[in-house]
């Protein structure tokens, strides 16, 4: 099976991250492509956060869907932010497990690296292990039973989620890639 890698160069005009903040004293004052600060390419993504009182943020972003197999999964992005703390972290979908109180299909994260450079580009990277994967799936069958289906585990969606102080908070992200992608099915 040919293995491939996804990636969001943030060149083209459009926005592709989502945003989702959880307060009311939180507001997107804007959200862009930004030509001028960029780490490759020719374009970055950008988000400014007004904040007045501390907030919590999560930008997601949709990735093609990607098995999860005995070798890492590995999503990069380079971040610049005025602020530390930018976390990325990647979902595993279980597509054959679904929580019996709710009906919806199980999935859970894994987190990567935190941003800690502020003001200068960093790589944030997230990997998959089988070590990680292994430990997961023995907290699953606790939890939804030893004979519970865990196969086809894949990962379908990159975050960053953010804890943001009162100020404005700037966030530029750059070079979004995941790989080597096996697809699902």
């Amino acid at each position: 099976v040919a293995a491939v890698e996804f990636i969001e160069s943030f060149d083209g005009p459009q926005t592709s991250w989502t945003i989702a903040t959880d307060s009311k004293t939180c507001r997107v004052v804007d959200h862009r492509r930004h030509d001028k600060i960029l780490k490759h390419g020719t374009g970055s993504e950008n988000v400014v956060f007004d904040v007045q009182d501390i907030a919590r943020s999560e930008l997601g972003h949709g990735l093609s869907p990607a098995r999860v197999l005995g070798e890492p999964l590995t999503a990069n992005v380079w971040v610049r932010s005025n602020r530390a703390g930018a976390k990325l972290s990647l979902r595993l979908i279980y597509p054959h497990l679904s929580d019996p109180e709710t009906g919806l299909i199980v999935f859970r994260r894994v987190d990567g690296d935190s941003y800690q450079s502020e003001g200068k580009w960093q790589r944030l990277t997230c990997k998959t292990s089988e070590k990680d994967l292994n430990r997961r799936n023995q907290l699953l069958r606790a939890q939804y039973g030893a004979k519970c289906n865990l196969n086809d585990v894949y990962v379908d969606r990159a975050f960053i989620s953010l804890e943001l102080g009162v100020g404005a908070t700037e966030l530029f992200m750059d070079e979004l890639t995941l790989g080597p992608i096996v697809r699902p099915g």
